[in-house]
């Protein structure tokens, strides 16, 4: 398993994953909108490439990108005690490869492209339904701080 920079070549496949991950919170809560209703997906994804502060990485087997990861850095918000902090945006392996340690080496990756830019705190989000992906996130010391919480009308 080789962990890379994303590269123009990868949108494709790296487009199916992100798909694959709308599909999947789509299926959690129909809040979330499925793959198909996103216009212009594919120019978003290779927008990734130019993105300021950004970093994406891919997992390649025997040729074969089969995860991602993509993560940057921002300002802090006013109530934090930091300027700037690291916020991971995406982490996804496709299922046929999960639980083959693809998710963990592009997390780790990432954190040390975190460490070298400095950040000293990490957040991201994660639907409180997904329990793979707490339990993943929670392996690596991610711990909760905050509830955000919804109401549908």
């Amino acid at each position: 398993m080789i962990i890379r920079n994303f590269k123009k070549e990868d949108v494709p496949a790296v487009l199916d994953l992100a798909k694959e991950m709308l599909d999947y919170h789509h299926d959690i809560d129909p809040y979330y909108k499925p793959a198909v209703k996103f216009k212009n997906f594919r120019n978003e994804v290779a927008g990734w490439l130019r993105e300021k502060d950004t970093k994406v990485l891919v997992a390649e087997i025997d040729g074969m990108v089969v995860g991602y990861a993509r993560g940057g850095v921002e300002e802090a918000p006013a109530y934090a005690d930091k300027e700037k902090m690291g916020v991971v945006f995406d982490v996804l392996v496709a299922r046929t490869y999960r639980k083959q340690g693809a998710g963990k080496k592009l997390f780790i990756e990432l954190l040390d492209w975190f460490m070298a830019k400095k950040v000293k705190n990490i957040e991201l989000s994660v639907d409180a339904r997904n329990i793979v992906g707490i339990e993943f996130w929670k392996k690596f010391g991610f711990f909760e701080y905050k509830l955000r919480m919804r109401l549908d009308l």
